[in-house]
């Protein structure tokens, strides 16, 4: 009997909270008039995410995956962000 005896991987810090703060950037847009705070929260989600890919390539982290997809909505959110504003205007 052989035991697999490499310790798991750990979960990086900043994975997930730059998913909920991009999510939380999707959400202000749509339930909120203040483009600003929206804006705000996308930067947020920019920095994180880029953290964190940065670490989990570094230490060999697991959470790619939340950190990607953190990325992926902010890119999204800022593009429909920056149309928005371009026929509305700021609000």
């Amino acid at each position: 009997m052989q035991t697999d005896i490499t310790p798991e991987r750990r979960w990086n810090k900043w994975a997930v909270p730059a998913f909920v703060v991009a999510l939380g950037a999707v959400a202000l847009a749509l339930f909120t008039t203040s483009t600003i705070a929206v804006i705000a929260a996308l930067i947020v989600a920019f920095v994180f995410s880029a953290i964190s890919i940065k670490q989990i390539r570094w230490r060999d982290e697991r959470g790619k995956g939340f950190a990607v997809a953190a990325l992926v909505i902010a890119v999204m959110a800022s593009i429909a962000t920056a149309i928005v504003t371009a026929v509305v205007g700021f609000v």
